[in-house]
């Protein structure tokens, strides 16, 4: 499910390097580059530590089942559709400026 992004959600990077997380492959290392999800759902990602510049790896991911990622030393399943939602750039890639 997502929503319409709040107008003070954090504003979505399509430049770049910066693709869906359901995209990852299992062991890859990512940073978080923007969503878009609505003002909930940016919430709820939040209060897992995803949030824009975190990092995270895959876990496991199926390519039609949900992800598993690692965040901040705790572990968090995510659905499919979510993840689809998450954009995402290499951990080694340099941070993006605001």
């Amino acid at each position: 499910m997502t929503g319409k992004p709040h107008r003070d959600a954090p504003s979505l990077r399509h430049a770049g390097e910066a693709i869906p997380l359901a995209h990852l492959k299992p062991g890859a290392r990512a940073r978080v580059a923007g969503t878009r999800h609505g003002h909930g759902q940016i919430h709820r990602l939040a209060s897992m530590g995803l949030t824009p510049g975190s990092e995270l790896a895959l876990i496991t991911g199926a390519p039609h089942g949900p992800v598993i990622v690692e965040v901040r030393g705790a572990r968090y399943i995510i659905g499919r559709g979510m993840a689809q939602d998450i954009l995402v750039e290499p951990a080694d890639a340099p941070a993006a400026r605001p």
